[in-house]
């Protein structure tokens, strides 16, 4: 059974959405049962309600039992205030998360801890950021391979602009019975404007010889020479730069395997409008 499920809340915070509890005013625990198939949104317009009243901080717990299928969206724009947001995952055997990170917000701090518990259990993770004027951003990730057969990937994108402070850290541990396991990081940042301020770190901890591991980081910014090229042919600047921004998050989303629940076209239009209002 397949469920379109967009979380909301109301102002007594005492919501049961099939199997969405919130509880202790800033805890939202999401529980997919066994052999069911759910997808959850959270956006601006709900997270914001909610924050208002938990002091900016947030906990999201997503539970997945055996042979369960969850895909996860968290859209954060606009929004006014400082927001952090813990998000805690348990995966059991054979189940599955996927998930999509879009974020355009000035202050946000995201912590995202995976535990991958059951055995062939899987996750695959896509985070897109937007470090716009004098923005702030923390994405902290933690991929806990804790059976065998476990796989694993996080691939961030970052965008950023003129006096942005962008920080990543990504952590992958592999345990002793964790034979098997499948783990890959990947970071990345696009160069918009000036006066940047970025650190991306990477710890890798393996206590298993028989798995695959790695990580990555690059930083983008368009040569000078290619401007000009572009330039002579009639471009203008912000259609220069989408042309490469375009090219820069297409290696994010340009997968078979991704789902059509992410909506890849209106997250390129977005990012697109926050191109354009650089310039």
């Amino acid at each position: 059974m397949q469920l379109n499920l967009i979380v909301l809340f109301h102002w007594k915070w005492r919501v049961q959405l099939d199997n969405v509890d919130i509880k202790n005013n800033n805890k939202i625990l999401i529980n997919c049962d066994k052999f069911t198939k759910k997808e959850i949104t959270f956006n601006s317009s709900n997270i914001l309600q909610y924050i208002k009243h938990s002091q900016q901080n947030l906990e999201i717990n997503l539970v997945l039992q055996d042979n369960s299928q969850l895909k996860f969206k968290l859209e954060l724009e606009d929004l006014a205030c400082e927001v952090s947001i813990i998000i805690n995952v348990e995966i059991y055997d054979n189940a599955q998360l996927e998930g999509l990170f879009f974020l355009s917000s000035k202050n946000i701090k995201i912590d995202f801890v995976c535990d991958l518990i059951g055995r062939d259990s899987a996750c695959d993770v896509r985070a897109l950021i937007f470090g716009g004027y004098n923005s702030v951003n923390v994405i902290n990730t933690f991929q806990n391979h804790l059976s065998a057969n476990t796989r694993s990937s996080i691939q961030t994108r970052r965008i950023l602009s003129n006096d942005s402070v962008s920080k990543y850290y990504g952590k992958i541990l592999i345990s002793e019975v964790a034979n098997n396991s499948d783990a890959s990081q990947q970071d990345a940042v696009f160069i918009l404007g000036d006066n940047i301020k970025n650190s991306s770190v990477p710890a890798l901890e393996i206590k298993n010889n028989n798995v695959k591991c790695k990580h990555a980081f690059f930083a983008h910014k368009p040569d000078e020479q290619s401007v000009v090229y572009f330039k002579t042919r009639g471009f203008e600047d912000a259609q220069v730069t989408r042309l490469f921004i375009d090219s820069f998050i297409n290696s994010l989303f340009n997968d078979k395997n991704f789902s059509v629940f992410f909506n890849k076209q209106n997250i390129v239009n977005k990012i697109n409008k926050l191109v354009d209002n650089f310039f």
